[in-house]
């Protein structure tokens, strides 16, 4: 078995060395517990992320984590800081996102739990999306702040400063004038 290629989706592998392996990787890749692949690939249910989550992620079809994602999860998952660097398209935000709708779906609270602030409308806009897509079956909330808008949605921006969402996704030029 040693050496030998398969064919797993899309790409071909080459069996490095035996070594063990989770049971849920071992299911995806059938019998080959035992042995280490020359591509790493990590599935996202092997984070142990809330269900609800990896439904989501099912439906988006997200397989595999990228690189970003495989370092930047368990960290935040497990409390700590961390400064991540990838380039455009490599699955930063999942990279934070998921860790912290896990945290409001394992333990939910009254209030604004998360604010995430963003240097353009645009890029909040963004993640904002991101957002409501890996939420959709949690009862996170989500609300982006980036001003700009007529009166009402200035005052419903201000509502979900105030504690109306659990996260907010704010611009920050325009979030000090939506708190006052």
């Amino acid at each position: 078995m040693i050496g030998d290629w398969i064919l797993l989706g899309h790409k071909a592998i080459k069996i490095q060395s035996p070594i063990l392996y989770s049971s849920k990787r071992a299911i995806k890749l059938k019998n080959l517990n035992s042995y280490v692949l020359s591509t790493f690939l990590i599935i996202f249910s092997e984070f142990k992320l809330n269900e609800t989550i990896l439904d989501a992620l099912f439906y988006m079809n997200f397989e595999e984590a990228t690189e970003i994602q495989i370092k930047a999860i368990p960290t935040i998952l497990d409390g700590k800081d961390l400064i991540g660097c990838a380039q455009t398209g490599t699955g930063k935000t999942a990279a934070f996102v998921l860790p912290t709708l896990n945290q409001i779906a394992d333990a939910p609270s009254d209030g604004v739990q998360v604010l995430i602030l963003c240097p353009t409308r645009e890029l909040a806009i963004q993640i904002d999306q991101q957002i409501q897509g890996i939420a959709y079956f949690t009862n996170a909330s989500c609300y982006p702040v980036y001003g700009g808008g007529d009166g009402v949605s200035w005052e419903a921006e201000a509502d979900a400063l105030k504690g109306g969402a659990d996260i907010i996704v704010a611009c920050l030029i325009y979030t000090s004038d939506a708190a006052d």
